[in-house]
């Protein structure tokens, strides 16, 4: 029995080291070895368990084989992935649990990445978040997935904690750099006296609903800005441009001013705002390349004529005029989803930006959504850890 144990035993430890009832059997063994009176007793009861070990990590190491090929073919099947998760743990190998729940995440977010926003992707990461004992990161998960499918998703936001500029660093992309941030700072102003907008060329006037004036001055005051001057026209559609940001400037389309649309509405405004607080108005409004190239080009040769922006410069001859708008509606959206806590509502208002409506569900609204860069990058961040660990940090529950 002495031999008979020592195999099995041998073969459970080279599978499983680290499984505590190896070790528990390791200690019977001495035990047995140091009395002689019991060794024939204690060897026996050892090859015994150990025996049950053997056949039970074989057939974990079968399951193991056959959810990964499961998941070859099919990488979002999440039920797949919750037990490939449970047969690693109990062969005790933490390492391969890791890299299978990783290799899952990064399969699910290139899906939505590259436009498939059915529940599928989203069911793998609410499922990656929970084997990664973060409920809070699964419910975000989840209320992403009704968002963008069109169901009810009644998220809470942080508020006006969210337009923290110290914030930034945690919530910008990276082409969005602090040197390029410090850039604009600097020379937001005269880019806005390079490239003005006059309000009578919008059709603009003055806004004069108090109940919404005070909302912008509200939402202005979170993020440092006083005596904003806001106009509204009709023929801006459901949207709001931002004007300048000395003086705080911008424009409001007349349709957001309803009831209806107050949760797009704030969205929008908190987006805008963060824009003119950054000095980026210039470059948010300029709608294509050319346009977007002149304000670049302004600006870097307002950053010649200063000191102490080298680093500056350099991050603005590396990026693209569309790569840094990209970064900078990212941004902004993504400090309008942190204040909010609606992705429904940033959905919206990526949608319209992009000239389309969003119907309420069905496939109409996956097509639109799909289509949609902006969309799928804010889906992508209300999906991320980042997120999960910003609302953590602050208190935030679901």
């Amino acid at each position: 029995e002495t031999a008979t144990a020592r195999v099995w035993l041998d073969r459970a430890a080279a599978a499983v080291p680290a499984h505590p009832v190896v070790a528990r059997l390791r200690a019977e063994l001495a035990d047995a070895a140091s009395d002689a009176g019991t060794a024939a007793a204690g060897w026996t009861a050892v090859a015994s368990t150990s025996r049950r070990i053997d056949v039970r990590i074989d057939a974990h190491e079968r399951a193991r084989d056959a959810l990964v090929a499961r998941l070859a073919e099919a990488p979002l099947d999440r039920d797949a992935l919750t037990e490939l998760a449970h047969a690693l743990d109990a062969l005790g190998d933490a390492q391969a649990r890791d890299e299978a729940i990783d290799r899952a995440a990064d399969t699910a977010r290139r899906a939505i990445a590259e436009g498939r926003l059915d529940d599928a992707p989203f069911r793998v990461l609410s499922c990656v978040a929970e084997l990664c004992e973060r409920p809070d990161a699964a419910r975000l998960v989840d209320l992403a997935a009704d968002a963008v499918a069109g169901r009810p998703a009644d998220g809470a936001g942080l508020g006006t904690f969210a337009c923290d500029p110290a914030l930034d660093e945690r919530l910008a992309p990276p082409a969005w750099a602090p040197s390029l941030r410090s850039l604009f700072a600097t020379h937001g102003a005269a880019l806005d006296v390079a490239f003005p907008v006059d309000p009578g060329a919008l059709a603009a006037t003055p806004l004069a609903d108090e109940a919404l004036a005070s909302e912008v001055f509200e939402l202005g005051a979170a993020f440092g800005l006083a005596g904003i001057e806001c106009f509204v026209s009709a023929t801006l559609g459901p949207h709001v441009v931002p004007l300048g940001s000395s003086p705080p400037r911008l424009a409001l389309g007349a349709s957001l001013a309803g009831a209806a649309n107050a949760g797009a509405r704030r969205f929008a405004l908190l987006h805008a705002l963060a824009l003119v607080r950054a000095g980026a108005s210039a470059v948010a409004r300029a709608h294509d390349a050319e346009a977007g190239a002149l304000v670049v080009e302004r600006l870097a040769d307002l950053a010649r004529e200063a000191d102490g922006l080298d680093e500056g410069r350099a991050q603005l001859a590396a990026v693209t005029p569309e790569a840094l708008r990209a970064a900078l509606t990212a941004w902004a959206d993504r400090v309008a989803l942190l204040a909010t806590g609606q992705l429904a509502d940033g959905l919206l208002c990526a949608v319209r930006a992009s000239g389309h409506a969003l119907a309420p569900s069905g496939a109409a609204r996956a097509t639109a959504l799909s289509s949609c860069a902006r969309a799928r990058e804010l889906t992508l961040f209300a999906t991320s850890s980042a997120y999960a660990d910003l609302r953590a940090a602050a208190g935030a529950v679901g």
